[in-house]
């Protein structure tokens, strides 16, 4: 019998731990709130063109403040040939473009929205990218996810009269990040296309710059040299991947960090201390009433009712302790360390929420708490058992020894 207990609190003590971690690792499949996927990129239809060189300047310094990032690209053009007309499709800016403009040599070239009934596979943008290493908490995943979620793309076209010789192409707009919904700072992503420049007759170059927030952690592919609040990358040729892509988060308080870290092996330590001092309690309860007893022989069950009780209250306090823990390190510490100004407006204006991380954490934690008030007391009680059973039998060996 004590042996299949034993066992059972083994299994139990397993499920228990694993409860207790299964927040952390779930949290991010409980739907915490983002907004949606932007495609912006490089444009269709330069084709017969020679493009000798490509300025790329992105800002997302804006992001600091929830307003939208601002892209340049200007294109030194070089038409080998007479006079064309090129019809040029970008998929970018405001969902009404309202703050986009293209010029051709300072001359400012009018545009209008296009209908395409599938989205060209060269616009694909990828499915995640990934997180800064130091942006990165416990149950937090690497990579973040950013093709789901896409608005409709309406992509904008422009009719270009290219002049034979050289020219300078220019393009500028506002497009908003994609915002993924964190504590106590959020996710911004912002994802450049790179893919149609494949299908350009050649490309002699690009020099890149994207500025972002002071102090923000930032992750990009390919890799940019930084300078400050500048990110530069030089580039003979396009680039290996089909994107550029930019993760970024603001800083994330050293009290946090160090609490969400530490946290969950204090966690395990707690719950595996708490168990053996659950055991200890009742070892200590048998053999002081061993010292207590007057040598009698007494009824097996004497003594049942004050085990069971002391057993409860030990699991009790036990469950308690770390139902308190427990909350502080999945709740408390949102508490303690809020969004910021900057952070609470954005949430605001977005309309962006935890889902129902907090929910589903308080539920685990819960069920860990009972599962834990369960070990505690059939610890307390097995081990106040299996002691009084020992002395017992330590005391019929030396009476058949006497």
């Amino acid at each position: 019998m004590s042996v299949h207990i034993g066992h059972q609190s083994g299994w139990l003590f397993l499920i228990y731990i694993s409860f207790i971690t299964l927040p952390t690792n779930a949290w991010g499949n409980t739907g915490p709130s983002d907004t949606s996927a932007t495609i912006v990129g490089e444009p269709s239809g330069l084709i017969n063109v020679d493009i000798l060189h490509e300025t790329l300047t992105i800002d997302l310094q804006p992001l600091e403040i929830g307003h939208p990032a601002r892209v340049e690209a200007i294109y030194k053009l070089s038409n080998p040939t007479d006079q064309q007309e090129l019809d040029l499709l970008f998929a970018f800016g405001s969902p009404d473009h309202s703050q986009c403009q293209v010029t051709l040599d300072g001359e400012i070239i009018p545009g209008e929205v296009r209908e395409v009934e599938s989205m060209p596979v060269e616009w694909t943008p990828p499915e995640s990218t990934i997180v800064p290493d130091k942006a990165l908490m416990p149950g937090e995943s690497r990579a973040l996810k950013y093709a789901g979620g896409m608005r409709r793309i309406k992509p904008y076209g422009f009719q270009v009269t290219l002049p034979p010789g050289e020219s300078e192409l220019r393009v500028t707009y506002l497009e908003q990040a994609k915002t993924t919904f964190a504590r106590p700072t959020m996710f911004r992503q912002f994802v450049y296309i790179l893919s149609p420049a494949r299908s350009w007759s050649s490309f002699g170059g690009l020099d890149l710059t994207i500025f972002v927030p002071d102090h923000w952690s930032v992750k990009t592919k390919p890799a940019l040299k930084r300078n400050g609040s500048a990110l530069i990358g030089t580039f003979d040729h396009l680039p290996e991947s089909n994107h550029l892509e930019v993760t970024l988060r603001p800083p994330i308080p050293a009290g946090y960090a160090i609490g969400k870290k530490a946290g969950m092996p204090l966690l395990i330590t707690l719950a595996g201390m708490g168990l053996v001092a659950c055991c200890w309690i009742g070892y200590r309860a048998a053999k002081r009433g061993r010292l207590e007893s007057t040598g009698a022989e007494s009824p097996a069950g004497k003594n049942i009712g004050g085990d069971l009780i002391r057993s409860l209250s030990a699991g009790a306090i036990y469950a308690f302790v770390l139902f308190a823990c427990a909350i502080f390190y999945y709740l408390g510490l949102d508490v303690v360390f809020p969004p910021d100004g900057n952070e609470a407006k954005v949430i605001q204006e977005l309309g962006l929420s935890d889902g129902y991380l907090r929910i589903f954490g308080v539920f685990l934690v819960l069920i860990s708490c009972i599962i834990a008030f369960s070990l505690g007391s059939v610890g307390t009680f097995f081990c106040t058992g299996l002691t009084r059973w020992r002395q017992e039998r330590s005391r019929d060996v030396i009476g058949g020894n006497g």
